[in-house]
């Protein structure tokens, strides 16, 4: 069951949380948060123009930006 939990959470290429997994931490975390009375951060990066870099170079070097990214 803990395998198919990991994949059903984590995104297949890069090994992080998927959008699914994410909102299941998070929502997790703030209750936390709430409970103990702590402030949260979170941080989201968005890859701009990054289809460019498909298109020019392919798809396997899109996916070594992507889990260099990860990383």
């Amino acid at each position: 069951l803990s395998h198919l939990r990991f994949q059903a959470f984590t995104d297949q290429l890069t090994k992080v949380l998927n959008r699914r997994g994410f909102i299941r931490l998070a929502q997790r975390r703030l209750e936390q948060a709430v409970c103990a009375k702590v402030g949260v951060c979170a941080i989201a990066i968005d890859l701009d123009d990054f289809k460019p870099v498909n298109d020019r170079y392919g798809h396997e070097a899109g996916n070594l930006v992507l889990r260099g990214l990860a990383k």
